[in-house]
């Protein structure tokens, strides 16, 4: 059985390929929305800490550790590389490309700069870390683009933002869906992170260069992967022939 983390669209493309290769699949994703993705596996859709993915991966008798989750979802890449090293399963990191840019190494730099400026700011950081803009920020500035599902609305809603405010969708959004987006909202600020072609980075950059709107980027987190593949058709294929 090899245990796929989600997180990505990436994670679902490795379950493609793996049962493409007449290989047992469970899947692990932090959200239920995410794990309603999948179908014809087992799929566990809220988040776990060390000590339950570890049981996990034993009660299901894992062989192998697949590493699809987001670039910024360092806690669980930390975890399953410490359930590898304890429980002797072997990991693979798929790391997704991205556009190298000039970047920051925490928010509170950002907010730092951004404070500077006057203008709409339009964040797509997920919702995980609102609260520091909502808190620290104008909140009279703010636009935020999240997932439309009941527990992040909520959030939103928790923390002060109205309805027109709030941008509900989910992407990957291509340059002129951005371009109208931020030229409706009349934006001046676009705080976003180093996600990756996958995630349309590329795409929110383009607009907001076009449109002469400036460009907060929270790098990735430096984290030491071990087996790390920019390519998961390669990653795949190596364990496939594994079990040949």
């Amino acid at each position: 059985m090899i245990a796929v983390f989600a997180g990505t669209s990436e994670g679902r493309l490795a379950v493609d390929l793996l049962k493409e290769n007449s290989l047992e699949v469970v899947c692990f994703n932090a959200t239920s929305y995410g794990g309603s993705l999948y179908k014809d596996i087992k799929v566990y859709g809220y988040p776990m800490d060390l000590e339950t993915i570890q049981s996990k991966l034993l009660e299901h008798k894992v062989t192998d550790i697949i590493d699809c989750t987001h670039p910024f979802a360092e806690v669980i890449s930390t975890n399953l590389m410490s359930a590898s090293t304890k429980l002797k399963i072997p990991y693979y990191r798929y790391e997704r490309p991205y556009l190298e840019s000039e970047h920051y190494d925490h928010y509170d730099d950002i907010l730092r700069d951004i404070n500077k400026t006057e203008g709409n700011i339009f964040l797509t950081i997920g919702s995980n870390n609102l609260e520091l803009f909502t808190e620290n920020v104008d909140i009279k500035r703010l636009y935020c683009r999240v997932l439309p599902t009941e527990v992040v609305i909520k959030k939103c809603y928790e923390l002060g933002l109205t309805p027109k405010q709030i941008i509900g969708m989910q992407g990957p959004f291509d340059t002129q869906l951005n371009r109208a987006m931020f030229h409706t909202l009349d934006i001046k600020h676009l705080v976003t992170k180093a996600s990756g072609d996958a995630g349309g980075f590329k795409e929110k950059l383009g607009a907001a260069k076009v449109l002469n709107i400036h460009t907060y980027v929270l790098g990735r987190p430096q984290i030491e992967y071990v087996n790390l593949y920019k390519s998961l058709e390669t990653l795949i294929k190596e364990i496939s022939e594994e079990r040949k």
